[in-house]
């Protein structure tokens, strides 16, 4: 199930590319997630990156304090595999603007 890749594929990149300013944990919003989100995991992070809007959507719904966090939406697909050098590609590419490029 590849869908559910972009998230550690992600969370890997910003703890390697940006670990001296950022350190990251992955979660997810779905019941079937691996590591579901929740309120403490809402707690530690000052940034949220959510795969697609529908993702972030979950995560107001669910957790409604989420708002007044800084969410954004990388509007990645879930066509990708956790391996694929595209979806690495991609989130480099979205992580970067967010985050800003690595000096």
């Amino acid at each position: 199930m590849c869908g559910r890749d972009r998230s550690p594929c992600a969370s890997e990149i910003i703890n390697k590319d940006f670990s001296k300013l950022f350190e990251s944990k992955f979660a997810g919003v779905s019941p079937l997630a691996d590591v579901p989100v929740t309120q403490q995991s809402l707690k530690w992070a000052d940034k949220i990156f959510c795969m697609e809007r529908l993702h972030r959507d979950m995560l107001f719904t669910n957790f409604p304090d989420a708002r007044a966090k800084d969410v954004c939406v990388l509007n990645v697909s879930n066509d990708f595999c956790r391996n694929d050098l595209g979806l690495e590609r991609e989130l480099r590419g979205k992580l970067g603007k967010e985050l800003g490029e690595e000096e």
